[in-house]
């Protein structure tokens, strides 16, 4: 009977055994561990063997010959795009909070230049999209609260992009989702509000509660560095 590693409780029908994912064990040539699940749950970070840091991007794929043997294959994982943008954005972050010298001025510009980009294609995107909501209820004249409810969207997707990509810490993430849901619900309730003279219904700011919940839920559930 195959025993579990850990606590030495034999395999099952209601006891099932997994092989433990550390990949350290396996390049140093120990043969892989089998653990029950409950003793995988109390290890998620670490190996109990070696006492390493366990690399989730890694996972251990075992595969059995045709003579019989159990051959263990490393497959590095694809990282989420959103983790990318997160880990790129946080080293341009760490890169222009340091005063640049002769050498380092080229990527302190570049860093800033990449960061504004993506500031300034979040905003313009979010800006053209609530503006033309809004304008379209006029005759073709330029109305200011357009302009105000574009700004407020633009300002609501900085901040969505923050909490998409899990910029802001979890401990700040509750106060951001709330400001997100009053920015965000604002600028849309003024944008569909709006009359051909420019001017709002105030009987439609009911509606502002209930944008308003809705939005900041969404921006605290939003966090795709979650994603697998």
């Amino acid at each position: 009977m195959i025993e579990c590693s850990i606590c030495y409780n034999e395999l099952s029908t209601f006891r099932s055994l997994s092989n433990f994912p550390c990949t350290i064990c396996i390049e140093k040539g120990d043969q892989l561990k089998y653990v029950c699940k409950s003793c995988l749950k109390k290890w998620p970070d670490s190996c109990p063997f070696c006492r390493q840091e366990l690399d989730h991007t890694l996972k251990v794929d075992t595969i059995r010959t045709p003579t019989g043997k159990n051959l263990e294959i490393i497959i590095k994982q694809k990282q989420c795009c959103c983790l990318k943008i997160k880990k790129c954005f946080n080293k341009n972050m760490d890169i222009i909070g340091k005063l640049p010298d002769c050498f380092t001025i080229y990527s302190w510009c570049q860093a800033i230049t990449k960061v504004l980009l993506l500031h300034i294609s979040f905003g313009f995107l979010a800006f053209v999209f609530i503006f033309g909501i809004c304008n379209n209820h006029n005759d073709g004249g330029l109305c200011w609260i357009c302009i105000l409810c574009g700004a407020l969207n633009t300002i609501g997707s900085w901040i969505l992009m923050y909490l998409l990509f899990g910029i802001i810490k979890d401990e700040y993430r509750l106060y951001f989702s709330i400001l997100y849901g009053f920015v965000a619900s604002l600028s849309f309730i003024l944008a569909i509000l709006v009359d051909n003279k420019c001017s709002i219904n105030t009987l439609g700011l009911l509606l502002f509660i209930p944008a308003l919940c809705s939005w900041s839920c969404c921006g605290y559930h939003c966090n795709l560095t979650k994603c697998e």
